[in-house]
Formats: C-alpha cells, sequence, structure tokens
C-alpha cells in the first residue's frame, strides 16, 4: 500500500515525539534513592582479609583492589613520608593481632611486612622526591607514595 511522503513523514516525527515524550515522564518521575544523611559513598568492596584497611588522614587514593584474599592500594599524600604512616598501619594492624615480621628501610624506601593467620600485608612507603631525574626539575615537590600490598603466604 503506497502512502504519500508527507503522511509517511507526519507519521514519524508523532510517533518519535511520542517516544520521546514516554521516555521523558518515566525519568522525570522515577524515585531517586537517596543516601542516608552521614552516609559516605565510596566503591563496593569485597568483604574479606582486609576490609579493616582504613586511608590516612589527608592521603588522596590512587589506584586499589580489593578481593577476598588479597588488597593492593596506592594513595598520594603531600609532604615527606615520616614513621607517622608506618605507625599508623602498625597500631591497627597490631591491635587486629597482626605481627611484625620484617622491617627494611633504604634511601627514601621503607617498607614494614606483617603476617597474620597465613596472610601478609606490606606497608610500603617511598619518597617520591628522593628521584629528581623522575621530574626533571633541580628541586623536586616532596610528596609520599604509600602502597599497600598483601595476600596469602
Amino acid at each position: 500500500m503506497y502512502m504519500p511522503s508527507t503522511r509517511k513523514l507526519t507519521l514519524i516525527f508523532f510517533s518519535t515525539l511520542l517516544v520521546s515524550l514516554l521516555s521523558y515522564v518515566s525519568f522525570a518521575y522515577y524515585p531517586v534513592p537517596i543516601a542516608p544523611e552521614k552516609a559516605q559513598v565510596r566503591g563496593f568492596r569485597f568483604p574479606g582479609s582486609f576490609d579493616f584497611l582504613t586511608t590516612p588522614q589527608g592521603a588522596s587514593e590512587i589506584n586499589s583492589t580489593y578481593n577476598a584474599d588479597s588488597v593492593t592500594a596506592s594513595y598520594y599524600l603531600p609532604g615527606k613520608c615520616t614513621d607517622d604512616i608506618h605507625f599508623y598501619y602498625e597500631t591497627i594492624l597490631v591491635d587486629r593481632g597482626w605481627m611484625l615480621n620484617a622491617t627494611e628501610y633504604l634511601k627514601g624506601f621503607a617498607v614494614k611486612e606483617y603476617q597474620k593467620d597465613g596472610f601478609y600485608l606490606q606497608v610500603q612507603t617511598t619518597d617520591a622526591s628522593s628521584e629528581p631525574s623522575y621530574y626533571g626539575q633541580e628541586t623536586p615537590p616532596e610528596e609520599c607514595l604509600l602502597n599497600l600490598v598483601g595476600g596469602r603466604d
């Protein structure tokens, strides 16, 4: 059956208009879930052996991967790395029954390894400013990179 082109265009126009209107109405009146007032919205974490780890105050997360049996997290902290970072995690871990297994200090780099029930966790800090060739500047900015790496032994 032949249909004139103006009638066909009119039918397409009104069909598109009707679909658009229905889409708008369904989205405009859809109830938006509201988070509780004091809730902090964060990414999903698997419940597991490392879900108790927190971020030090003033740190910015670079990357993190939490699984049931492993963790890899990197943070940026302004300023030089200090023993306060290691003390922060040592307090958290020792309170939960973790034992300090090894400590290693090199120029601008520190690692402390903890163990508990067949799991290990390394707390690594690196002064990014200890590598001036990385920035190509005479006096690079003082930055601290924190890595948490853990899993099964």
